[in-house]
């Protein structure tokens, strides 16, 4: 298949050159022509419409110099448009003559040991990944575990904290009572005390007193006896 495909492709460019040259040697010519029957201030339309000096009148005659003068761009024309097709299509024949060449001898060692070295550390990518994923998983479900546990023992010793200040209130108001009362009755018997002390001390005084007036009299009665 593929010299029929080599022969071909260089037989038709050789044919395309051949067939280019004498179109450039005749175009050339065909040119110069055109050149002389399009002349200043000429366009298509003023030939079809006849509003040339020349052939005005005579309409056959007209149309046929304008034929003749637009043969060479046509020619040019049709020429370009086959090279442009031989310039796509042979390259397309290359390529398509190399892939089948490589589908027939198959893809090389270097290919193939490099997708399976490509597979090989893709798998080993995507198991370390999923291996990754799961310790994550398990640090934070421990994590998780821990944190409540945490949070748990902190409301306890919060609520323990509030306990205490509680009680600690209720002591603390009882030992003020009680200090309280213990200097109430301090008060009451230091007071009991000083009463009952100035009352000994004011029934000597009276008593004294009686004594030196009994003492006095009879020395009175004494005197004047």
């Amino acid at each position: 298949m593929l010299p029929h495909v080599h022969i071909g492709r260089d037989e038709a460019r050789n044919e395309a050159y051949r067939s280019e040259d004498d179109s450039d040697s005749n175009r050339d010519s065909e040119n110069e022509q055109s050149d002389e029957i399009w002349g200043d201030e000429r366009t298509l339309i003023d030939d079809l419409m006849g509003f040339g000096d020349r052939s005005i009148h005579d309409k056959a005659k007209r149309q046929e110099a304008l034929t003749d003068a637009l043969k060479a761009h046509f020619s040019s024309l049709s020429l370009s448009i086959r090279q442009d097709l031989l310039d796509g299509v042979i390259p397309v024949i290359d390529n398509l003559a190399t892939t089948i060449a490589i589908l027939h001898k198959g893809p090389d060692n270097e290919y193939r040991d490099g997708l399976a070295a490509f597979n090989r550390t893709a798998q080993h990518a995507i198991a370390t990944s999923r291996s990754l994923t799961e310790q994550f998983g398990e640090l934070k479900d421990q994590s998780l575990t821990r944190l409540k546990g945490i949070v748990g023992r902190i409301e306890t010793e919060r609520a323990r904290r509030t306990e205490l200040c509680e009680s600690f209130k209720e002591q603390y108001q009882e030992i003020c009572h009680r200090i309280r009362e213990r200097l109430v009755r301090a008060a009451g018997e230091d007071m009991d005390r000083a009463v009952m002390a100035a009352e000994s001390r004011a029934h000597a005084l009276i008593s004294g007193k009686d004594k030196d007036k009994e003492k006095m009299r009879q020395n009175i009665l004494k005197a004047f006896a």
